[in-house]
């Protein structure tokens, strides 16, 4: 027992390591190593689970990947009682608050022993500029907005934006696009899952689709945005995806 805790710990380490070093692909491994468990929060001091992590660094893309897993849990809290939306709101991350207030599983309204929630914490923060503290309150407002409206079951949106590549300059304008249609998709009632910078879109999607009930979904989204040499590869995927769930 002694030797499988240190093992886990030992994982939980180098993800955290991996996030911080934005080290994508050594998270898939870790993510795909059924002896890592994605809720493991660290020993003694720590208590932060990889969310956490992900969080406090701003990474919208390392956020993405571990909501993308079934398992997560958001609402987690550290040895103060702060969840990973807590922490983003704490201290101003905007890609972290987007990435999290866009997952119904992220609940805004989890209070900490203060009973407060992210966005009392955030409106008592004395960081940001005047501009960033006004999109993270459309960001809070949004996600009271969904919370009101009557769901719309079975109408999915997946968009998947790709901006960094090794061979030629970014695309930084993609998840432009994907924010664009986000806001858009959102207000006619779909369920948004963003992917950025996927490294296997087919992978991403399948994940995405693990998360959705069996034979709920009656409409489908599909978005992608990045370099045209991919736009083949992608439109046949699409073409798969939207055959194997029947989707309008």
């Amino acid at each position: 027992l002694r030797m499988w805790t240190r093992k886990a710990d030992e994982k939980n380490e180098a993800m955290r390591v991996a996030i911080q070093g934005k080290q994508y692909q050594k998270m898939t491994d870790l993510l795909n190593n059924a002896k890592y468990k994605i809720n493991r929060k660290g020993r003694g001091d720590d208590q932060r689970t990889a969310l956490h992590t992900a969080s406090s660094c701003d990474d919208k893309k390392a956020i993405s990947m571990l909501m993308q897993q079934k398992d997560i849990d958001p609402g987690i809290v550290t040895s103060e009682n702060m969840s990973a939306l807590m922490i983003a709101a704490a201290n101003m991350k905007l890609e972290a608050l987007e990435e999290l207030l866009s997952d119904d599983r992220v609940d805004p309204n989890q209070r900490d022993l203060e009973d407060q929630t992210a966005e009392d914490i955030f409106e008592k923060s004395s960081s940001g500029t005047e501009l960033q503290r006004a999109k993270a309150r459309m960001l809070f407002q949004n996600a009271r907005d969904r919370q009101k409206e009557v769901s719309s079951i079975g109408k999915v949106g997946i968009l998947i934006g790709n901006k960094s590549y090794q061979d030629f300059e970014r695309l930084d304008g993609s998840w432009e696009d994907l924010d664009a249609m986000d806001v858009l998709l959102t207000s006619s009632g779909y369920t948004i899952y963003k992917i950025h910078d996927s490294q296997d879109i087919l992978e991403d999607i399948g994940q995405v689709m693990k998360q959705i009930e069996e034979s709920s979904m009656t409409h489908l989204q599909l978005l992608y945005a990045g370099s045209v040499l991919y736009h083949t590869t992608v439109s046949y995927i699409f073409i798969q995806v939207m055959g194997a769930t029947g989707a309008k």
